[in-house]
């Protein structure tokens, strides 16, 4: 008996590896997970995403290495089920300086940041389900209450917040993440032709015959100037 398909698209995607744990979540689940995109940054990152596709670790699909300003969710509106975001942790984490919201990676002093970008797409696909990533701070400390306060104007209950540390997952180190997630209260998602919907998608952001080298060009792509300090280990 076929499983029923969960269409997903990851945004701040990092190196996959949320992307990898909803997926196999997914699986665990009784669902059949289709990646229609992945949205990243940077272009290191994106390359690490390429080698996981090549090792089928992560299942093949476009990548967008750009700008999230750039990124049109609306032709993924009745095809996306989920959208799962590895938000930018900077602004938040001890490891960092903690501007909060008002760091360019966060909803930024322009409010053009990743955070209103990442709010714009959610109200563009309106997916049923929402899961986010972030370090502990983002909800501990309030910066999560206007992100909330606009995915409940939108119709999404939240759910409690997960806080997980690597350990818990026998993992080496004791770094902490907090998980969110949040779910249409009613679905706007049409199943009709929603699989033959996703490869339409693909073709109309020019991703049909993409090589390598088209997907992933460092030199020509921007990159996010982060300090390595802001990206140290979180202690629990």
């Amino acid at each position: 008996m076929d499983r029923p398909t969960i269409n997903t698209l990851g945004l701040c995607a990092g190196v996959g590896m949320l992307d990898i744990g909803v997926a196999t979540a997914l699986e665990q689940l009784g669902f059949e997970p289709h990646a229609t995109a992945l949205c990243e940054w940077e272009a290191y990152a994106a390359s690490v995403l390429l080698e996981r596709m090549a090792e089928s670790a992560l299942e093949s699909c476009p990548i967008w290495c750009g700008d999230l300003r750039d990124f049109d969710g609306k032709p993924f509106r009745g095809v996306v089920d989920v959208i799962a975001a590895g938000l930018p942790c900077q602004p938040y984490s001890v490891a960092g300086k903690q501007l909060g919201l008002s760091d360019r990676r966060s909803y930024g002093e322009d409010g053009e940041g990743p955070i209103q970008q990442f709010l714009r797409i959610v109200q563009e696909c309106r997916p049923a389900v929402v899961f986010c990533e972030n370090v502990p701070p983002w909800v501990l400390r309030g910066y999560f209450r206007p992100v909330g306060e606009e995915l409940s104007r939108m119709g999404y209950t939240i759910e409690s917040p997960l806080f997980v540390t690597a350990e818990s997952v026998s993992a080496s180190h004791k770094r902490e993440r907090v998980f969110v997630l949040a779910h249409a209260l009613r679905s706007e998602r049409k199943s009709r032709a929603r699989r033959e919907r996703v490869f339409d998608v693909r073709k109309k952001m020019g991703y049909a015959n993409l090589s390598r080298k088209n997907q992933l060009d460092s030199e020509n792509r921007p990159r996010n100037s982060v300090d390595e300090s802001d990206c140290e280990r979180i202690s629990a």
